[in-house]
């Protein structure tokens, strides 16, 4: 009997430590999901800006083709009299 209670006991105490770890564990991870969380955060707005460039670039490469073109049928017109 006195080898069941020495056991019992032991055990309960590696019971205790081991939920002791698991509650460290999972408070770490708790906040390893807030640095995923500020980091998606970052990530949305990078690609908010990286759209808001491609559509600056767009509207400006537009223009540029628009002039070019334009200017190459003035030219045209010019060289043809």
């Amino acid at each position: 009997m006195l080898i069941l209670e020495e056991m019992r006991r032991e055990s309960q105490a590696l019971s205790a430590r081991l939920d002791a770890r698991f509650d460290r564990i999972d408070q770490r991870l708790d906040r390893i999901d807030v640095r995923f969380d500020r980091m998606d955060e970052r990530f949305t707005a990078l690609d908010r800006r990286v759209a808001d460039v491609k559509s600056d670039l767009m509207k400006w490469s537009f223009l540029f083709w628009c002039g070019s073109v334009t200017a190459i049928a003035l030219l045209a017109r010019v060289l043809e009299r």
